[in-house]
């Protein structure tokens, strides 16, 4: 499916699972969105915690530390740790920040961590990410999002930040489509893109090059239900109650059992018409008060009233991909 996620919920408690040690929950002075540990793992650094802020906590007995505590412009949506052991990002559009750990002490379970933040400015405006990806080396970032407010729309291009020099390009998919999912191939070489026209586009990181477009069968499980056959999960229902020809278009009238309102675009299954010259499977073409029209040569006018159905199926896009290891 296309449809954008919903919003992950803002927490303010933070809860500390061990396979020692029973289940802690520390209540937090401001939402937390997200939590990573620092490379050496001595340290985790939360999205929040605090108001506008990158908390810091030990994880020998899970206690903050104030003095590494950074100031933001707003709470972050999310955060990673890069490789050197020694970087993270954070992220809160349109900004990211560039999270320089430069010193350790250690003092039994009473260390301190001092860091500093830099800001960059994505150069794309206020949006909402939905995936954040770091390459293997750490040197370059993808980020996927969607526009304000959340489920709006999703952004039509990969965002790419290269860490080192603090630069953002983007790289657009072949025929327009939109990015859903994204994950990154072990080596880093290869993106792979799941998208809502239906197909994984494979794009060369090292180009930005969308190399490869890849389909599935028509019959997919993952588009139908259980059942054998399978049938197709629908997304609207509608019931067809009169039928006018007009040249090559035939207009039905219809109500809306389930689902959303019928779009120009979709395309429907028409079934159980007295006249089977108006059954079929088209493209809606045009909307009207309570009708909507198709190209169908073999239509034919009705003069009494019809029982059909027509069916819009969920579109099946790969909005969920993943790269084994």
């Amino acid at each position: 499916m296309a449809t954008p996620p919903p919003p992950a919920p803002q927490v303010s408690t933070l809860y500390i699972y061990s396979k020692v040690d029973a289940l802690q929950k520390i209540s937090l002075n401001a939402a937390a969105n997200d939590v990573v540990f620092a490379e050496e793992g001595g340290f985790s650094y939360l999205a929040g915690g605090a108001p506008s802020s990158i908390t810091v906590r030990r994880t020998c007995d899970n206690a903050p530390d104030p003095s590494a505590t950074l100031s933001t412009a707003a709470i972050p949506n999310m955060i990673r740790a890069l490789p050197d052991a020694t970087t993270l990002l954070a992220l809160e559009p349109p900004n990211i920040d560039l999270v320089s750990i430069t010193a350790l002490s250690a003092a039994g379970c009473s260390g301190t961590i001092t860091d500093s933040a830099n800001t960059v400015n994505l150069g794309q405006g206020t949006f909402i990410p939905t995936q954040f990806i770091i390459s293997g080396d750490g040197a370059t970032a993808y980020i996927l999002g969607e526009t304000q407010p959340s489920g709006s729309a999703r952004l039509p291009f990969i965002m790419v930040f290269n860490i080192g020099n603090h630069t953002t390009s983007a790289i657009s998919l072949t025929g327009n489509a939109i990015p859903l999912s994204a994950s990154l191939s072990p080596a880093s070489n290869l993106l792979f893109v799941g998208a809502d026209d239906g197909a994984v586009h494979i794009i060369d990181t090292s180009s930005g090059s969308d190399l490869q477009q890849v389909t599935f069968p028509a019959q997919t499980p993952l588009c139908f239900g259980p059942g054998n056959p399978p049938t197709a999960v629908p997304k609207t229902v509608v019931a067809i109650s009169a039928v006018s020809q007009n040249g090559s278009n035939t207009t039905y009238s219809y109500v809306v059992n389930s689902g959303p309102p019928l779009a120009v675009g979709e395309t429907i299954v028409i079934a159980g018409m007295k006249d089977g010259g108006n059954d079929g499977t088209y493209t809606i073409l045009s909307l009207g008060p309570a009708t909507f029209a198709v190209t169908n040569n073999s239509g034919v006018t009705t003069t009494s009233a019809q029982n059909g159905s027509g069916t819009v199926s969920i579109t099946c896009n790969p909005d969920l991909v993943a790269v084994k290891p």
